[in-house]
């Protein structure tokens, strides 16, 4: 089987989307077998993904040839089938209509659930572009029930054709810090170890300013300051953030580290009290799966899809009400048997869990979705793996 993916993303602006696309790259080139995986890439993409391929892999670099427009759907001009696909992967909210089986991951619907966070035109185009690459791809995959069942009764898709495939935890393919490590992260980073971590680029819904309000909440009502590092890639909302820090007196509380490499942020996990994560929508929050994997134990929403995620493995608490953040914070800093519990419930969740894993389901799918389609080829192929 020959899958080529559109991995056409610049890290640097993607977030968790990029996180999940090398990660996926990661577990499908660690697969046996004779398939062939096909990435398509910018040149800024090829170097940022080359770590992750396997001797199954391959990379085209295409050079400044735009294949999908920001305004929606583009039909195929025989560029992808070019390749000679079995079945094409678009895992980012970009999609083109082609004759061949395809597979579209739109990841979230956060411009239905915060319209106030996007301008009316970009409103408009995620709304037809995710509408149309929903109705038009083969197979649409979702990281979490609650999105799935969100694009089922948006879109009006049938239930069956958006599966949910869980990703992995985008820190395992990195290695992990020791203590001298960690305190070499720290010490350049100018922290101390026992802060809570919130791990999130600093766009409106990922609630910083109540997490501030929060923080100072804390220090009112029980004299207590909880420092705490805030990592991320920095928006156009960062000023708005340190004005709220000055506000509120927190300037020597708060620490903004900025983006922080993969390895220097498993050194920041190993040393923190706990993890904070107030954000207001999410699809499924890789930081929550790296605090388990670090026995770091969690706080987080109880909105969108974090509830079915975390299960009974975290402090749930409403984004809303600044209380309701300051108490679980005030609990987790203080309560150390209430953080050994709830990290041994989080390293419960995460069994079963790995790019591996992940891939191997894609994998499945992708055979489904070909065979479906007709090509015998493969099925006799699918057999024969199985024997």
């Amino acid at each position: 089987m020959r899958v080529v993916i559109n991995a056409q993303l610049d890290p640097a602006f993607s977030g968790g989307i990029a996180q999940a696309l090398s990660g996926l790259v990661h577990g499908l080139g660690s697969l046996s077998g004779s398939d062939e995986y096909l990435l398509v890439c910018t040149p800024k993409s090829a170097e940022w993904l080359s770590p992750y391929t396997g001797r199954n892999q391959a990379i085209h670099i295409n050079r400044g040839r735009k294949l999908a427009p920001a305004s929606g759907v583009r039909i195929s001009d025989g560029f992808w089938e070019s390749f000679s696909p079995d079945l094409l992967h678009f895992p980012y909210q970009a999609y083109t209509r082609t004759n061949v089986p395809t597979v579209f991951n739109p990841h979230d619907l956060q411009h239905v659930h915060l319209p106030e966070c996007f301008s009316e035109a970009e409103r408009e185009r995620r709304e037809v572009l995710y509408g149309d690459a929903c109705r038009l791809a083969t197979a649409v995959v979702t990281a979490s029930t609650w999105v799935k069942n969100d694009v089922v009764r948006h879109f009006g898709i049938p239930a069956e054709n958006v599966h949910v495939i869980p990703w992995g935890i985008p820190t395992a393919i990195h290695r992990e810090a020791d203590d001298r490590e960690s305190g070499d992260v720290l010490q350049r980073l100018g922290l101390s170890c026992g802060f809570a971590i919130y791990p999130a680029q600093t766009w409106p819904h990922k609630n910083h300013l109540r997490l501030f309000d929060a923080l100072h909440l804390v220090y009112e009502r029980w004299g207590t300051r909880i420092p705490l590092v805030c990592s991320g890639a920095q928006t156009t909302h960062q000023d708005a953030l340190h004005r709220r820090i000055r506000d509120l007196g927190l300037d020597q509380q708060v620490h903004f580290v900025g983006y922080v490499d993969p390895n220097d942020l498993r050194a920041l996990y190993r040393s923190a009290l706990f993890m904070i994560v107030p954000t207001l929508h999410e699809a499924l929050s890789f930081p929550v799966y790296e605090a388990f994997a670090e026995h770091l134990s969690v706080a987080c929403s109880n909105v969108t899809s974090l509830p079915e995620q975390v299960g009974d493995a975290a402090l749930l608490f409403d984004p809303h009400d600044t209380h309701a953040i300051a108490d679980a914070m005030n609990r987790l800093y203080r309560d150390e048997g209430l953080r050994t519990d709830l990290s041994a419930r989080g390293a419960r969740r995460l069994v079963g869990l790995s790019w591996e894993a992940t891939a191997k389901r894609y994998r499945d799918l992708y055979y489904t979705l070909v065979t479906r389609h007709g090509n015998s080829s493969v099925l006799q192929q699918q057999i024969m793996a199985t024997r």
